[in-house]
């Protein structure tokens, strides 16, 4: 039977909610300035979610109790019902189930570029059914659905430019002009440091030399565009062609 005044549930949901309110925005905005990485600015954003659904699970229940209804009696009778839903929300769980996962490897944290596929973007946000997702080439945003997430890459903050060089440029000048090319792309926005690493292969036309760029990762397409301009101008204040390949054809008679 319910009460014959449901005023006073209502007053306790309006002053809980109005202080439920007031906390969170105090405790969220405590525990992200204390935060100091961005895996735990995710962490305690999930951790703040989750307990808002508990309050509002305890404060739906609690208002029932006090209006009569027999909650456990109610729960029994929804057991069939529950099966039917569950059945019907199971993308939802996937996508649960694949959040936790996901929360509890540290797979990815706000701000980390990650790669999806063929996909490359910056994380925006994250709950535990879907990830917001910039795109670091178009700058478009996607939202992933958490179960459609198979594998997930952190991209890392360094990237590598290819230089080839001819054969015929003797090594030690060759070596130069990619220790040169490294220094061109230090001065690069974005571009914390830069190293001339190597020989990376012996091709056909080319000796390719590799320069390793450590960047952030949300600009690496403009980085690399910015690298490949700062070796086309070292090669053009040394004269120098990029190779490329060759096709002799000979006409027997």
């Amino acid at each position: 039977m319910l009460s014959e005044k449901p005023w006073i549930s209502l007053s306790i949901i309006l002053i809980g909610g109005f202080i439920w309110f007031r906390l969170d925005r105090h405790f969220k905005k405590c525990l992200i300035a204390h935060a100091n990485t961005a895996t735990r600015q995710t962490s305690l954003n999930l951790a703040l979610m989750v307990a808002k659904g508990a309050v509002a699970a305890f404060a739906v229940i609690f208002v029932l109790q006090v209006n009569g209804v027999d909650v456990p009696g109610m729960i029994a009778g929804l057991g069939v019902a529950g099966i039917i839903v569950g059945f019907a929300l199971q993308d939802l769980l996937k996508d649960l189930i694949m959040g936790t996962a996901i929360v509890w490897d540290n797979t990815f944290a706000l701000g980390d570029v990650i790669r999806v596929g063929n996909f490359e973007g910056k994380v925006l946000s994250f709950n535990f059914k879907s990830t917001k997702v910039q795109d670091i080439r178009t700058g478009n945003v996607v939202t992933f659905c958490n179960r459609d997430v198979a594998t997930i890459e952190v991209v890392s903050d360094w990237l590598d430019i290819d230089v080839p060089v001819a054969y015929e440029v003797e090594a030690a000048d060759a070596r130069e002009i990619c220790a040169e090319v490294a220094r061109r792309c230090e001065r690069i926005d974005s571009v914390n440091s830069a190293e001339f690493i190597g020989t990376q292969e012996l091709a056909a036309s080319s000796i390719v030399y590799r320069v390793r760029l450590h960047c952030d990762p949300a600009s690496r397409y403009a980085v690399r565009r910015a690298a490949n301009s700062a070796a086309q101008d070292v090669f053009a204040e040394r004269d120098l062609a990029f190779p490329y390949d060759h096709l002799d054809v000979q006409l027997c008679k």
